[in-house]
């Protein structure tokens, strides 16, 4: 293990051992009318009217609702 100090804090940290993956951007708009007519995959949107978070499917070219895969499809 490294001591961090004045005289060594400019070493390089090796992190390719971790995985870093970041989480995805909640970006929030009014409504779903308000959201940019094509998406970006690693952004969640948020349509505040509604209160429900939203992703965008690169495959189908659309939002798709997140609710539905969340709770299952209810109880």
């Amino acid at each position: 293990m490294t001591t961090i100090t004045e005289s060594n804090i400019t070493q390089t940290l090796d992190l390719s051992s971790f995985d870093l993956s970041l989480p995805p951007v909640v970006v929030e708009y009014p409504s779903r009318s308000n959201f940019p007519s094509i998406g970006k995959p690693d952004r969640l949107y948020m349509a505040l009217d509604e209160g429900m978070p939203y992703r965008w499917s690169p495959s189908t070219n659309a939002y798709a609702s997140l609710i539905s895969v969340i709770d299952g499809g209810g109880f």
